[in-house]
């Protein structure tokens, strides 16, 4: 799957509607806020953008797509995550850990490089989490992180998954992609597994953000007639 930056560029182009999966998702190319949190991070400062940044945002290459990962991809992934660890409080992950969860991930291309990463980790059948969502700090601040989002938003729609969530310190973002408050008392206690090894695990900020997904109906095709291949 592919995802061109065109199709979610900024106000002046035409928003190409996707599935029901995630028909909500808006990238928001003026949108400079912080998104730091355990598990994701798309911009590293918190400072507004100046008025003629505004007027005049950087544009997006029409090459950038989102695709699943591929274990050649592994060691940027890893460098993304490891600079964006040395200054947010997104987690780590080890380079081991990165190959093996590998078909968890989609990237993001531009021209051959790897700008951006996230992780789409299941729970039960029906329930999965947004982890490990990184931009290359020279991308960040043009939007590219939505389109990243709407891929995972879409891969776990084609899982057959029911609720989505992410936990984060900025959920403006994720109320932009779709995504709504709820309470972290409403999620099932292995999800905090991993949260006893965050630093901030006894003074956590971070909220929880789910969206519903629609069934996706998976229609099988018909059985050949009798004599027919």
């Amino acid at each position: 799957m592919a995802i061109l930056a065109n199709d979610l560029d900024a106000p002046s182009h035409p928003r190409q509607q996707r599935n029901l999966a995630f028909n909500r998702v808006i990238a928001y190319d003026l949108d400079t806020e912080s998104v730091a949190g355990s598990n994701m991070v798309l911009t590293a400062g918190k400072q507004p953008m100046s008025d003629s940044a505004h007027q005049h945002p950087t544009p997006v290459p029409a090459a950038i797509t989102v695709r699943p990962a591929v274990l050649d991809d592994a060691d940027a992934v890893y460098q993304l995550i490891a600079e964006a660890a040395c200054t947010t409080s997104v987690l780590p992950r080890s380079r081991e850990n990165v190959i093996q969860k590998i078909r968890n991930f989609f990237v993001l291309e531009c021209e051959g490089r790897i700008i951006g990463c996230g992780a789409l980790s299941l729970f039960t059948r029906t329930l999965a989490e947004i982890k490990s969502l990184v931009v290359a700090a020279d991308w960040r601040g043009r939007g590219i992180g939505a389109r990243l989002v709407a891929g995972l938003v879409d891969e776990a729609a084609r899982l057959g998954v029911r609720r989505l969530f992410a936990l984060t310190d900025s959920p403006r973002f994720f109320a932009r992609c779709g995504f709504r408050p709820v309470s972290k008392a409403t999620l099932p206690h292995k999800v905090w597994n991993e949260c006893v090894f965050c630093p901030k695990f006894l003074n956590c900020q971070e909220e929880a953000m789910d969206m519903l997904l629609p069934t996706v109906v998976h229609v099988q095709p018909p059985p050949p007639e009798a004599g027919r291949p």
